[in-house]
């Protein structure tokens, strides 16, 4: 014959691949080959130089039938002449050894805990092996038996770092086979609280509504919350006496829930913002002002046009005349808008950022502002301005157990936040946690001050004195506010 396709000599079978062997035979020589590679796919073709004579298909499934196929490419008339190969592929060997079953891990802060369910007999050791922060460790190896467990690995383990354990099963030929699990060890768990805390004291019902507080000097406090009858309250403290209190001359809410946050720009003067859930997308914010011994209202919306989801103020002012708000912008970033006496509104700024909630603002000092939140994945979030050079920080991650919007304070030393953990009896309360740092030292750890609260706390100081609000549901249908302060 003048021209045909390759003959098939000789093949190799694996339980995924295949090699063949061909000569070419004819009076005409092919200019080239056209291997397909792919046989349950045409069209995955590779042409050849006619001094091919094998090929390895890789890749094949185990023990089935298939047809491989090799064609001469002719010239001169252009001709194509295939030969096909039925081959039938070997079953998948069955492994040396079997990983064990049911691997699983259970972390403390400082401890880690792997079990298993099985182990393959043919096994005659474990090696525990880690990876983390700290590079891959070989931890341990030990006698392969059923319902052993490896607990505090090396002792080594860091809170809230993300840590892939691989139990390695080892036959004595020297087979192995690998089972793995990854696990998060945990933020520590909170300091007891001081002795220094007082309270708590109680000041009222509240509706699902967030509090907020101010001081505007020494000896002053001023909190503010929505009253079962969707009235606003405000309480107020002067020099450690007696609670004032006052319903602000406004429209009842109609709505449930509402969110409150105060400043005060000075002696005699306090400013309120409070927002609630509007119509579409949006929510309704208003804007309320005590000056001269009598209270204003007006619209926010030309304020804030963004109307963003939240609205946070310092709880006291950088400079005299002057309040800041921030707010949560769409894909986590901060917002800052602030007015000025005498100048009006800035434009609304775009901070960047991660956050995940609504933040927490306070003035520490006359020429800085420090700004909290939470953030996606529940740690704090922490960031400052510097009034003088016109500077923000970049956002530092302080970490933590973070399950609310934080609040903030500070006085003549120390600048505070609170927040809810996640540690409480029902998904939406937990326990009032504190933190601290003072210009020479760094943050304090998580400290528990004693008390459970549902949703955001609200906090104020004057110098020496951080006072913090929330509110807590003793009774399931009822919540109320609560005070404590550190004496």
């Amino acid at each position: 014959m003048a021209r045909q396709g390759p003959t098939f000599l000789t093949s190799a079978i694996g339980d995924t691949w295949v090699e063949a062997q061909w000569s070419l035979a004819g009076i005409d020589t092919p200019r080239a080959l056209r291997v397909f590679t792919n046989p349950f796919d045409p069209s995955q073709q590779q042409e050849a130089d006619v001094s091919t004579q094998a090929w390895r298909w890789t890749g094949l499934p185990p023990q089935t039938v298939m047809n491989l196929r090799v064609d001469c490419l002719y010239a001169d008339p252009p001709e194509e002449k295939p030969s096909f190969l039925q081959v039938w592929t070997l079953s998948a060997p069955s492994p040396a050894v079997s990983p064990v079953t049911g691997l699983r891990a259970r972390a403390t802060w400082n401890d880690v805990t792997l079990e298993w369910d099985s182990i393959d007999p043919r096994a005659n050791v474990l090696q525990v092996q880690r990876d983390g922060p700290d590079g891959h460790k070989a931890l341990i190896n030990i006698v392969a038996q059923p319902g052993i467990s490896l607990s505090n690995d090396d002792g080594s383990v860091q809170p809230m770092v993300r840590y892939r354990y691989t139990v390695r099963s080892i036959t004595p030929s020297g087979d192995t086979a690998d089972a793995g699990v990854s696990v998060e060890v945990p933020a520590p768990p909170a300091a007891p609280a001081p002795a220094l805390w007082r309270g708590p004291e109680f000041l009222g019902s509240t509706l699902d509504a967030h509090p907020a507080a101010t001081s505007w000097g020494p000896g002053r406090l001023d909190v503010f919350w929505l009253e079962p009858n969707r009235q606003v309250v405000h309480k107020w403290q002067e020099g450690g006496g007696a609670w004032g209190s006052e319903t602000l001359p406004f429209q009842p809410y109609s709505q449930q829930f509402a969110w409150f946050t105060a400043a005060s720009m000075g002696q005699g003067h306090l400013d309120l913002v409070y927002g609630f859930p509007g119509p579409g997308p949006f929510d309704v914010f208003r804007h309320a002002w005590y000056s001269g011994g009598q209270w204003s209202e007006e619209s926010f919306d030309e304020a804030m046009p963004t109307m963003p989801a939240s609205i946070a103020m310092p709880a006291s002012i950088a400079s005299p005349g002057r309040v800041d708000y921030f707010c949560w912008l769409e894909e986590g970033h901060l917002g800052w808008k602030y007015w000025q006496q005498g100048h009006g509104w800035s434009d609304l700024a775009d901070l960047g950022g991660t956050m995940a909630g609504r933040p927490a603002a306070a003035a520490w000092g006359p020429y800085r502002l420090d700004v909290f939140a939470r953030s996606a994945q529940g740690t704090l979030l922490h960031r400052w301005f510097d009034l003088l050079h016109g500077q923000w920080s970049q956002e530092e991650d302080l970490g933590g157990s973070v399950a609310s919007d934080p609040a903030a304070t500070c006085d003549l030393e120390y600048l505070y936040v609170f927040y809810r953990n996640a540690q409480g009896t029902s998904a939406n309360r937990g326990r009032l946690i504190e933190r601290h740092r003072k210009s020479t030292i760094p943050w304090s750890g998580e400290i528990d001050i004693g008390a459970d609260l549902v949703g955001p706390p609200a906090a104020a100081s004057w110098p020496g004195t951080p006072h913090v609000f929330y509110f807590d549901m003793p009774v399931a249908t009822q919540p109320y506010v609560w005070h404590r302060w550190l004496a």
